[in-house]
């Protein structure tokens, strides 16, 4: 149902028809698009009961049956908004959306995206988006790969590696056939408007067993795909890491605080915001992106992110990795905004544990308008081994901990402690936090070192938000069954462009 007064639609609603058809940036859609296409949806049905439906928010990232929908061919990805509440009182803020898709490998082939031709079915979506991300399944990929551009296996055997190009439309797999010797390659490129997946999984070391290979003869390894318009599809749901990657902490801090377990949500309570509407595979100049000029243009120029920031006013606000605090900086330069702490060059882990061992800031005051919430700077969600607690060693650090303590660094080298350095060259060494009984056989001196330099990020998160229960800044709706919303009116579920039928349970509309 829509309302149709010829009223000024208020900022939240404005925002998505705004992002929606945003083309501002040539590089992404101009002449030839870098991506895609990829496999879309729509729903037939003006917003959908079973769109809010979602499975329980778990860590399982299994495909599991979702909801029908119609498939609406094979396009680019388009733009999208904050997924969730407009005015939960936590929001993560990250850099754009990963585009899953690009990548090379089976998996990749049958992730599909929204494509919405009904801009209420769009804003619905993203309204009750949690952490799943859709997909087809893959006998529908399968049905659908253009007739003469397959590649059938040759002979029985396993897939040992595919690799994808990340500046042309080129992939290299590599294929072990049972009764050949060497591996054979084989390279597929494709025009912009085509796309070439990937059926089958790539084996694993260990699973090369002569006597079970990961397929036959005649297998379709490969091929391009074309999904037809208006076919009805039955779309999958698939937890990604990235929206998963708070689950632990939600979980920790209803068992800090007394709340109910379970009912502290992604979506409803923690919405999830991305500072650049368009989505690429990565954000950094292997992918030949020219991430200045689009996050000038889409954070800067067309000032979303500040526009949704001081409409939601969330209480607290989750920054996603240092790359994502820099963009962040771009929404308020020059109009007012500041944040209570200093950010140039600091390690990701140093700038963890400071805004949660104490309240640090975003400000903004600008003609009449005041706002401030908690800042917490994160690692980056989408790599699981950011959060798995551990001590942490510039390499100038290092080197005069293997001075001073060569025992112990051996002892921690025989233990298999000592991590990779990671890409701004610090060293992880894993321990478990103060009780770890590796302590046991290391000197006193060494286990409070690294002591001194441990983080784990998990505990460090809830504390923060624990905090700011016990201090009364977020408080627990009995009513809602939800964390209490940020302060201000709301108009995203009713208002004069749509009404979802549930209207809004918090009374903000």
């Amino acid at each position: 149902m829509k309302k149709n007064s010829g009223s000024p639609l208020p900022v939240e609603v404005a925002l998505v028809p705004a992002v929606k058809s945003c083309r501002a940036c040539p590089w992404f859609w101009q002449d030839i698009p870098p991506y895609g296409p990829f496999p879309a949806f729509d729903w037939k049905a003006s917003c959908p009961e079973a769109a809010r439906r979602h499975l329980p928010q778990t860590q399982d990232k299994n495909p599991v049956q979702w909801m029908e929908a119609v498939s609406a061919g094979e396009k680019p990805v388009e733009p999208a908004v904050l997924r969730g509440c407009r005015k939960a009182p936590i929001m993560t803020i990250g850099i754009n959306p990963n585009m899953t898709a690009y990548f090379a490998g089976n998996i990749a082939a049958c992730w599909c995206y929204p494509s919405f031709s009904d801009t209420a079915n769009y804003a619905y979506y993203y309204r009750h988006a949690t952490i799943f991300q859709e997909s087809l399944h893959p006998d529908v990929v399968k049905k659908y790969i253009i007739r003469g551009t397959e590649l059938k296996a040759e002979d029985d055997g396993w897939i040992v590696a595919c690799e994808r190009g990340s500046s042309h439309r080129w992939i290299d797999l590599t294929v072990r056939y049972k009764n050949t010797e060497q591996p054979v390659h084989y390279e597929f490129t494709w025009m912009p408007a085509e796309r070439t997946v990937i059926l089958e999984p790539v084996s694993k070391e260990k699973e090369f067993d002569p006597d079970k290979p990961a397929f036959i003869k005649g297998t379709v390894l490969a091929g391009k795909l074309n999904l037809p318009q208006g076919i009805r599809v039955k779309l999958m749901e698939n937890g990604s890491g990235y929206y998963q990657r708070l689950l632990p902490v939600l979980r920790n801090f209803e068992k800090a605080t007394g709340i109910e377990n379970n009912s502290v949500m992604m979506g409803e309570d923690v919405a999830m915001y991305d500072m650049v509407g368009c989505a690429s595979p990565g954000w950094s100049s292997k992918y030949d992106i020219p991430c200045d000029r689009i996050s000038d243009q889409c954070v800067h120029t067309k000032n979303y992110v500040l526009s949704q920031l001081l409409q939601s006013r969330p209480k607290i606000i989750i920054i996603v990795s240092t790359s994502s605090l820099a963009m962040f900086g771009q929404s308020f330069k020059d109009s007012g905004g500041s944040l209570s702490f200093a950010t140039e060059g600091r390690d990701v882990y140093d700038l963890l544990n400071e805004t949660c061992r104490r309240r640090c800031y975003f400000e903004y005051k600008n003609a009449g308008t005041d706002y401030r919430a908690r800042i917490i700077v994160t690692p980056h969600f989408s790599y699981a081994e950011n959060f798995v607690p551990h001590a942490r060693f510039s390499s100038d650090a290092w080197n005069g901990f293997l001075s001073e303590f060569p025992h112990d660094a051996a002892v921690l080298e025989q233990e298999n402690r000592i991590g990779t350095p990671t890409r701004n060259s610090m060293i992880p060494v894993g321990i478990t936090g103060p009780s770890d009984p590796i302590q046991e056989q290391l000197g006193y001196s060494a286990w409070q070192l690294l002591l001194a330099r441990f983080y784990d990020p998990n505990a460090l998160i809830t504390s923060a938000l624990t905090e700011e229960f016990k201090n009364g800044n977020l408080f627990f709706d009995m009513k809602t069954g939800h964390l209490e919303r940020s302060s201000g009116r709301c108009a995203f579920c009713a208002n004069d462009a749509w009404q979802f039928p549930e209207g809004c349970p918090y009374g903000k509309c």
